[in-house]
């Protein structure tokens, strides 16, 4: 770990997970060997960099939600997928990361007068041509 790294968290007071992004940045920047990139003026190959990242780090990659959206209270992530793979090590990893990164999109819009976030894995199955999202998120809670 960098010795950067326990100097600004202790500086910050920074608590868990800001620390474990902060401790995640140093390992990042020990991957790519930042200190010879920015000495080269940024010549290295992007592209092995990102590579070494993604290989340290498999849930790193990039991620979009199947939909987003705005409702009058809230703000909805939905990820839809098959019902046999839902209980995935891959879909589960995924989903308890979008729930933690809404939990700082919560946190942080609120700070901001804005609307909570909220991540729901959906089943294929449970999607009705007829249905509200309304009701599917409700039919979702009673399951």
């Amino acid at each position: 770990m960098h010795p950067e790294v326990n100097n600004i968290s202790n500086r910050l007071s920074l608590r868990k997970p800001r620390r474990d992004s902060l401790e995640a940045l140093g390992s990042v920047l020990e991957l790519i060997g930042f200190e010879g990139f920015v000495a080269k003026g940024g010549t290295q190959n992007v592209e092995a960099a990102l590579e070494s990242v993604r290989a340290a780090f498999p849930t790193a990659q990039e991620y979009q939600p199947d939909f987003v959206a705005e409702l009058a209270d809230r703000i909805v992530m939905l990820e839809v997928k098959a019902e046999n793979e839902i209980e995935t090590p891959q879909v589960q990893e995924k989903a308890r990361l979008a729930r933690e990164w809404c939990l700082h999109a919560s946190t942080h819009s609120g700070a901001h007068g804005g609307k909570p976030w909220e991540y729901h894995l959906i089943s294929h199955s449970a999607i009705q041509a007829n249905m509200s999202l309304d009701t599917l998120l409700r039919q979702k809670s009673l399951t």
